[in-house]
């Protein structure tokens, strides 16, 4: 039997100055501490661990992500680092590798004083055979080369000498790409060193499952799966005639839908089978229904003795391309609503299931049923997949590649066909999977820079991927960069687009095909600011928040240190909002220019089509926000932050997620519009309100049935019965179904905020039943936030609701979810004067809800 032998234990770090090799007999001399901190010998308690996280805990250095300022720890990039295991083991007449899952990045591997592997692409999992070196004791020593070293190194071919401005930081070399620059955070540009995936070592006796793949074909009625079963075995000569595969599959519920035995061909190392499963549980994304997943486990045995086996989940779904970014899945239409996700933390790739599980969390939460793994993201685990397809998201998922031309060189070329051949072995047999895509703004770049001139390098996006991909996953869309495949390749009109409306004219860009990036910047929550920015930097002596006369600033220059990519230049429409005249009015100004841009956006998106007659096809078929979430504590895109706190921003593209959609358009005349993104059809009644802060009442109102399709959006009235008003009046209406079940809401002014008066004088009642608060209000309350406080922990609450508008009488209601069981909740209106405070006790049957 195949036999796993895992290195996870009695690990030890070392620094030591750069050496273009190791001598590797000084390793006993290198394993004792020096005279500093920095040149102790440290044990790590768990493996894998990257040197940051490794020193942080030793108290060497402080988190540069918490402050956003790595400048105290450069001289980690700067050293070389060894990892040294001595360890025993039971050599055995097998053939034997060691499997390497993650090395980042430049890497020379000893056993026992021998050179056996040198490693420079972070991206590609490295197997090693050792056959015949394993002894009963063992040192396994790899030597990590200072980063920042090697990638100053780094010399272009001689064909790009002289356009090295077009060649970007992460694409000169096969680290990741995100830690080249400053973009995520911190500053300056954190350069990881150090091993992020299993090292192991694994033993065949004789052969092993290379490779299953499960291609499978579910019938246009969805009552069939005819399901291929192909296995390539790898190991010994001789063993095919005596070997075969058994195969069994258990549906969701764990009984067996099929099994089987089937005989290894002894020309080429494979076994094939087909099972047949009558009236399949399809899966679903998120948005559409359930999730199920049946378990395949294929067992290969030699001479009736089990060799190895492989087990794993499977999701039947039919995902057809109808048109452009025009996808049905099992039949029916296939809008998408979803993040880009971003390193979950600059400091290390060490895979964090916890912290990945609570982003998946709050994008269930937000109504996603689609992620982008980003081209400039990392290589993430298969659990992040397994997750995925049991929670019913789809991934868009980019190959490794970034904005930027690329070096016309043969041996990059062929590390970036490695990775893709690596990625879509890897992941072809995931339900989750919906694309693949040759990476980030490739294309885009060379046009918004170098406009008219050669693309170098386009030969990895126009042959290398799309040839892995034909090869090993036919019958997938293949993308061929984001944003491409209109007249140019952030053209709105075609393929995909990136909203870069912040800083460019972008025709046709009202209704683009398919926006796979959408962003506008903001800060986090303010407990969040408060721990991450020095005391004086957040509202600094002298600042009045007014941008004056040939000021490009809208913000204190101070917070420029905590931001990066000129976020200041891509802010909302801040000027909709009252001058900010302290931190409390900065925050809520730029977050909710943040917010509302996205939720006016993603509704206009939603509703896909200018026209009121209810005859035009919805133009845009999906929409990806940038940026889920931030990998350090700054300024930026993200609507979740480094401490997984969601702001401003988070809780207006859930409410434009929403299933059932009501959206006012408010321009020459107002129009109430009707998505429904549900899989149901939906009729009832819908109440439209126009509310007077001032007078405190509704001064006019009206209500009409309605009737939608699934997959329908729907002008069903203007205001015009509501003739001329003050612009300060509120305009609400909300959706409620033939059942009585309220399915959707909307608040919206037919002026801006800044022209508003909201009144200061509301209170709110704020209690607690059956573990949910119920909030009311005396007056019409703007931007209710809901804060938690357990014990002086600010942190870690979570509501399913918040920053949201009340109306007088309007009871509502919501749910705290977070790690919290108990602890003081504050409700408090944005403009006004009083906050209402309750305690709060989860109810037992409640406890550790999410």
């Amino acid at each position: 039997m195949k036999t796993i032998t895992t290195i996870d234990s009695k690990w030890k770090l070392r620094r030591l100055d750069p050496v273009d090799k190791l001598d590797i007999s000084r390793v006993d001399d290198l394993l004792k501490d020096g005279p500093g901190p920095r040149d102790r010998v440290f044990a790590i308690p768990k493996m894998p661990a990257q040197v940051y996280e490794i020193l942080i805990a030793e108290k060497v250095i402080e988190n540069p992500n918490i402050h956003g300022d790595s400048s105290a720890c450069q001289w980690v990039a700067e050293s070389d680092w060894l990892y040294v295991n001595d360890f025993t083991y039971t050599p055995e007449k097998k053939t034997a590798y060691f499997d390497f899952q993650g090395l980042d990045t430049w890497a020379d591997i000893y056993l026992n004083g021998e050179l056996i592997a040198e490693h420079e692409d972070a991206y590609l999992p490295r197997r090693t055979d050792v056959t015949g070196k394993l002894l009963e004791k063992n040192r396994l020593v790899i030597h990590f080369h200072s980063p920042r070293k090697k990638y100053d190194a780094v010399v272009l071919s001689d064909y790009v000498k002289d356009a090295q401005g077009k060649i970007k930081p992460g694409a000169r070399t096969r680290m990741f790409g995100t830690t080249l620059g400053e973009y995520l955070g911190p500053k300056p540009n954190l350069l990881r060193v150090g091993i992020y995936g299993v090292v192991r070592i694994v033993a065949l006796d004789p052969a092993e499952i290379a490779n299953l793949h499960t291609p499978y074909v579910l019938s246009k009625a969805l009552d069939t799966v005819s399901l291929d079963i192909n296995v390539t075995v790898k190991g010994k000569a001789g063993i095919a005639g005596h070997a075969l595969v058994k195969a069994a599959l258990l549906n969701p519920k764990g009984e067996v839908a099929a099994s089987g035995e089937f005989p290894l061909d002894p020309q080429k190392y494979c076994a094939a089978g087909n099972f047949v499963i009558n009236n399949p549980e399809v899966w679903w994304p998120r948005t559409h229904g359930k999730s199920p997943l049946y378990t395949l486990t294929a067992e290969l045995y030699i001479d009736k003795i089990p060799a190895d086996k492989i087990t794993r989940k499977i999701g039947f779904r039919n995902i057809e391309q109808l048109g452009d970014f025009d996808f049905t899945i099992n039949g029916l239409p296939l809008k998408i609503y979803g993040s880009n996700l971003a390193p979950a933390d600059t400091l290390t790739n060490v895979y964090n299931p916890e912290r990945m599980n609570a982003l998946l969390d709050l994008a269930e939460l937000a109504h996603h049923n689609c992620l982008r793994v980003w081209g400039e993201n990392e290589r993430l685990d298969d659990d992040f997949y397994d997750e995925c397809d049991a929670r019913g998201f789809l991934i868009w998922q980019d190959f490794f590649t970034t904005y930027s031309m690329y070096d016309v060189n043969p041996h990059l070329f062929d590390l970036l066909r490695q990775e893709a051949e690596d990625t879509v072995l890897r992941l072809r047999d995931h339900a989750c999977i919906w694309l693949w895509c040759g990476g980030n703004e490739n294309i885009m770049s060379g046009q918004f820079e170098y406009p008219g001139e050669e693309m170098m390098g386009l030969a990895i996006f126009d042959e290398i991927f799309p040839a892995v991909c034909s090869r090993l996953d036919p019958g997938r869309y293949y993308h061929r960069s984001s944003p491409d495949g209109g007249a140019y390749a952030n053209d709105p009109l075609g393929g995909d687009t990136h909203g870069y409306t912040h800083i460019w004219y972008v025709p046709g860009s009202y209704y683009p095909v398919f926006l796979s990036e959408n962003n506008r910047v903001s800060p986090p929550a303010k407990r969040t600011m408060q721990r991450m920015m020095k005391k004086e930097d957040l509202w600094p002596a002298g600042y009045d928040g007014l941008q004056h006369k040939n000021d490009e600033l809208p913000w204190p220059e101070q917070w420029n240190k905590y931001n990066s990519n000129q976020g200041y230049w891509k802010l909302g429409e801040i000027e909709n909002y009252y001058d900010a005249t302290d931190l409390d009015a900065m925050l809520y100004r730029i977050g909710w220019a943040h917010g509302d841009y996205l939720r006016r956006r993603v509704e206009r998106y939603r509703r896909g089509c200018p026209r009121e007659d209810n005859t035009t096809e919805r133009i845009t078929k999906g929409h990806i926000l940038w940026l889920l979430n931030g990998s350090s504590n700054h300024i930026f895109f993200n609507v979740i932050d480094y401490f997984l706190e969601p702001n401003i921003a988070y809780y207006s593209i859930k409410r434009a997620y929403e299933p059932v959609l009501l959206s006012f358009d408010v321009g020459n005349f107002i129009k109430l519009w009707m998505v429904n993104d549900s899989v149901k059809p939906l009729s009832g009644r819908v109440f439209i309100r126009l509310f007077s802060p001032q007078k405190n009442c509704v001064v006019n109102d009206f209500e009409i049935p309605f009737e939608i399709a699934p997959d329908e959006s729907k002008f069903l009235t203007d205001c015009n019965r509501f003739g001329q008003f003050k612009s300060n009046n509120i305009l609400h209406a909300y959706a409620v179904t033939s059942d009585g079940k309220r399915v959707a809401e909307s608040f919206d002014y037919a002026d801006i905020e800044r022209h508003m008066r909201f009144p200061r004088d509301g209170k709110i009642s704020l209690t607690v039943d059956k573990g949910e608060l119920l909030l009311q209000s005396s007056r019409y309350e703007r931007s209710v936030e809901l804060l938690g406080n357990a014990d002086g922990d600010e942190f870690g609450w979570l509501f399913d609701d918040n920053y949201f508008d009340l109306l007088p009488g309007q009871i509502k209601r919501v749910k705290v979810l977070g790690r919290h069981d108990r602890g003081t909740i504050s409700a408090k209106g944005y403009y006004s004067d009083t906050v209402t405070g309750v305690e709060f006790v989860r109810p037992s049957s409640c406890c550790g809800a999410k």
